[in-house]
């Protein structure tokens, strides 16, 4: 099994999980550190996000880009997932006072994108999916606990 970083030095790699050493060399591409990184349910994609402003998804097997697409507004993001079938990419980021999170859906067959769910924590999220177009994640606060949000990604367009 095999497990994903992405790092401050612009590189995607591919860890051995059992042995903890590097699987071939690192991706190369972004132009800024790499934020997030996430496989795809089969494994076979790595989708990155980095602070260069792009979604860069590329093929495991070979290491080779498949498309490269500028996020449509510059957020920090925080959190990536494929949606279950494949279909969707689902991030998780703050916008305006680095306070306000939102749910940022990106269709991979369409290229659409949209946003949804603007609410003002103080800590971060985690971003998670429970079927092929539900996405939940859970917002904590020290002050008032926790609170998980459902977000039907498939109605977003």
């Amino acid at each position: 099994s095999r497990i994903v970083s992405g790092s401050r030095d612009k590189t995607i790699r591919l860890w051995d999980s059992q042995t903890g050493k590097q699987i071939g060399s690192p991706l190369t591409g972004h132009t800024d550190g790499v934020n997030t990184v996430s496989f795809s349910p089969d494994g076979s994609r790595i989708v990155s996000l980095s602070w260069d402003n792009t979604i860069r998804l590329w093929d495991v097997q070979t290491g080779r880009l498949i498309s490269r697409s500028r996020r449509p507004v510059e957020i920090g993001l925080s959190s990536v997932s494929f949606s279950p079938d494949g279909k969707y990419l689902v991030m998780l980021g703050t916008v305006k006072n680095m306070m306000d999170y939102q749910i940022h859906i990106f269709n991979l067959a369409t290229g659409d994108y949209s946003a949804y769910e603007d609410k003002n924590y103080s800590k971060h999220s985690n971003l998670a999916f429970i079927n092929n177009t539900t996405a939940v994640y859970v917002v904590v606060d020290p002050n008032q606990g926790y609170e998980s949000v459902a977000v039907d990604v498939s109605k977003a367009f």
